[in-house]
């Protein structure tokens, strides 16, 4: 069961970006690292407390854990460490579920 419709739609758009990048941009499809499996999100959102992870961001690393190629400073897909390390900070507070 999904967590909402919001969240089903963002993971459609995601499928439908991932079959297109696949299909039409294979050298780049390469660079996606894999998806953070449910422990490393539940890591990263132990490791941001007080602040928490919102759902779409969740789904977003689900997704892929970022890119190992970068276009410029302009286009970048962050591995959590690095993303979570420069955004910490601005991070919302308060009560949201991370997972």
């Amino acid at each position: 069961m999904a967590v909402c419709p919001k969240i089903d739609e963002l993971q459609a758009i995601l499928d439908e970006l991932d079959r297109f990048v696949r299909m039409e941009h294979a050298e780049l499809y390469r660079g996606f690292r894999p998806g953070l499996t449910q422990h490393e999100v539940d890591q990263l959102a132990g490791s941001l407390q007080p602040y928490y992870l919102p759902v779409e961001l969740v789904s977003l690393y689900r997704w892929h854990d970022g890119w190992r190629l970068f276009m410029n400073d302009e286009c970048r897909f962050l591995p959590t460490p690095s993303a979570a390390a420069r955004s910490a900070p601005s991070y919302v507070s308060g009560a949201g579920a991370s997972t």
